[in-house]
């Protein structure tokens, strides 16, 4: 449907998401509110806005690194599930107001929050349902391949989700089969999601606390990581032959 206006279909999915993804956000931040959740996981959350500018494009696949999506995950597993969608919805918001037109950018906003919170609800409820709500990081015994089975769901749910909720909308507008909208776009977009997910449960079984030295610290070592990273994909992309 590109160049005209979204049907009464895609218009119906956009304003369902929104409204299940706005109430899923809403929610979390009144159980943050009422459960006394501290001031850690907003430390954490506040740094997605400058990580939001790191993104890494893999040469010859299309998918991306985002250090925001590893802070999300961070967040989802120290924290839980509330503090992993605020930060979610927050890093959605602050990529929404770098895109699309002044018209349109509320719109957009609204969709992206919401999607961004419904994923992280999600993986979230996939993650703690595997390794149970009551875990003291560094120095839980007996996780092993359980809280490894754990992060790697996590990433993967969180993936799915918002993968396909955002094919969904790009399916209706252009009146194309979902599977192959999502083949095409979002397929290997799962790098991404299962890293930032193992990141965080790196973080949560060495640090295992966030402060803001701590916080600076962890942002340090990825950063370097992601520089060398994004580095050495240059070279790839400039030389494609060599290995």
């Amino acid at each position: 449907m590109s160049g005209s206006e979204p049907g009464a279909s895609p218009r119906f999915y956009r304003y369902l998401v929104v409204v299940l993804g706005l109430a899923v956000v809403v929610y979390a931040g009144y159980r943050l509110i009422v459960g006394a959740a501290g001031y850690e996981w907003l430390i954490a959350a506040a740094f997605t806005i400058p990580a939001g500018a790191f993104v890494l494009r893999l040469p010859g696949v299309k998918a991306k690194l985002s250090l925001s999506d590893a802070i999300i995950c961070t967040n989802i597993v120290l924290f839980g599930p509330s503090a992993g969608v605020i930060t979610a919805a927050l890093d959605a918001l602050c990529g929404s107001l770098r895109c699309k037109t002044a018209s349109r950018r509320l719109e957009f906003a609204s969709f992206n929050i919401s999607c961004m919170g419904l994923s992280a609800a999600a993986g979230a409820e996939a993650f703690f349902g595997i390794v149970g709500r009551r875990l003291e990081y560094p120095h839980s015994t007996g996780l092993g391949a359980v809280f490894l089975l754990g992060v790697l769901v996590l990433g993967l749910v969180y993936y799915l989700a918002n993968s396909f909720l955002v094919a969904g909308v790009l399916a209706l507008d252009e009146r194309q089969n979902l599977f192959r909208i999502w083949s095409r776009r979002f397929l290997w977009a799962i790098i991404n999601y299962v890293a930032a997910s193992c990141v965080a449960g790196v973080i949560a079984l060495t640090v295992g606390e966030i402060t803001p030295v701590s916080m600076i610290a962890i942002l340090a070592v990825m950063t370097a990581l992601f520089l060398s990273a994004k580095s050495y994909a240059a070279s790839l992309s400039e030389h494609p032959g060599q290995s």
